[in-house]
């Protein structure tokens, strides 16, 4: 009779993930990893557990696109125009705002050249 270490091996050495193995044999994921985390799966397996979880990742991603908290409603704020919700919005998202000054982080070249265009509206900001 196989043991559990040899029941493992032989069962990744045929090509099972991790949790394929969990499913098969029925014990914990600390237990089998412990005796297959040396042994790899074969590339082609790899690329297609890649391409499944990106396919995941879209799919999720397109169920929650547009999607807000039902009856939450953000007012927007008396006296802010949209440059300057503009503004703030991506210091929130891609960057830093601290009491001395802000950080943007983008690498998107047109989009910091429009933060640099509203921030230049402003009097007393300075863009380094």
């Amino acid at each position: 009779m196989e043991g559990t270490k040899e029941k493992c091996i032989n069962l990744r050495n045929k090509g099972f993930t991790l949790g394929e193995i969990i499913k098969k044999t029925g014990l914990p994921k600390t237990t089998i990893y412990y005796h297959i985390e040396d042994i790899s799966l074969p590339i082609k397996i790899q690329k297609r557990l890649a391409q499944e979880g990106i396919a995941r990742l879209i799919e999720i991603s397109r169920k929650r696109k547009g999607k807000r908290i039902p009856g939450r409603v953000i007012p927007k704020p008396k006296g802010w125009m949209s440059k300057l919700i503009f503004l703030a919005a991506h210091f929130m998202f891609d960057g830093e705002i601290r009491y001395g000054g802000c950080i943007y982080q983008n690498r998107n070249t047109e989009l910091i050249n429009s933060m640099k265009h509203f921030m230049q509206d402003k009097e007393d900001i300075n863009i380094i």
